[in-house]
């Protein structure tokens, strides 16, 4: 990813751990639930996780994605989704957190990003 946003101009994003462990929460949670979306059972999402440990940020944003085949392909998943591939390439973006889990016969994976 930071190989295509330097390419473009951009600067790389930096590794942060809040939002790695954010994002490997994240995957677990949808393996462990059985669920697969940006709101969680309970009606919340990873921004009420966030919060909960005090990251402090003014934008954020969450890429999921899910194979049962290659936990390599979920980048070209993400980055084959103009959606997903905004998130990656947004300038505003600073850090990320990524996530990817085997459980129940599936790759789960969760980018996190934030400033």
């Amino acid at each position: 990813m930071n190989e295509k946003r330097v390419a473009a101009g951009l600067k790389p994003l930096t590794m942060d751990n809040t939002l790695l462990d954010v994002a490997r929460y994240k995957s677990n949670h949808m393996i462990q639930y059985n669920y697969f979306s940006h709101t969680n059972p309970d009606g919340t999402n990873w921004t009420n996780w966030l919060k909960t440990l005090g990251y402090k940020y003014t934008a954020t944003a969450e890429n999921i994605a899910y194979n049962s085949y290659d936990p390599v392909e979920l980048f070209n998943q993400w980055w084959n989704s103009s959606g997903h591939r905004q998130n990656m390439m947004n300038p505003n973006y600073t850090k990320v957190g990524i996530g990817v889990l085997k459980g129940n016969g599936k790759y789960m994976g969760t980018q996190t990003f934030s400033n």
